[in-house]
């Protein structure tokens, strides 16, 4: 893997997770009756209050761990998978406990596979996969 690949798509993907934790708006279980429907709507409002408590220092941390992280992963691995279901897992529950952020704002069953060529998200249950940066041609596929 080329360093420049290499730094260029992990600046890509945290920061993409830090756009979601700092401006949450992502939370879809699946479930579209009423009920599902509100706990959705419950979600957000929580997210939207825990945001409110977020200081630019923990965004920092997060960043710090995160990419500490993905940088041993993926020297590791050449690939590594990002993943939520209703809470941050694995790399990203570590990163957002050294920080002390709260897992409410983080996106609900959203899935990032990163590899040395590209960037894919799942966001939301059951949702296709999205290419949201290809290194090739260093292009963003799609708006945060």
């Amino acid at each position: 893997m080329e360093n420049n690949n290499f730094e260029q798509i992990i600046k890509e993907a945290v920061n993409w997770w830090i756009e979601k934790i700092d401006n949450p708006n992502s939370f879809d279980n699946g479930d579209n009756s009423k009920k599902g429907q509100m706990a959705n709507m419950l979600a957000m409002l929580l997210a939207v209050q825990s945001k409110n408590k977020l200081e630019k220092e923990q965004l920092e941390i997060f960043k710090d761990s995160l990419t500490e992280q993905l940088e041993y992963t993926l020297n590791l691995r050449g690939e590594c998978i990002l993943r939520t279901d209703y809470e941050p897992m694995w790399q990203l529950q570590k990163a957002a406990q050294l920080a002390q952020i709260d897992d409410s704002v983080f996106p609900w069953k959203t899935t990032m596979k990163i590899n040395k060529d590209k960037i894919e998200v799942s966001e939301g249950y059951k949702k296709p996969y999205e290419t949201i940066y290809k290194v090739k041609d260093n292009t963003k596929t799609k708006k945060r």
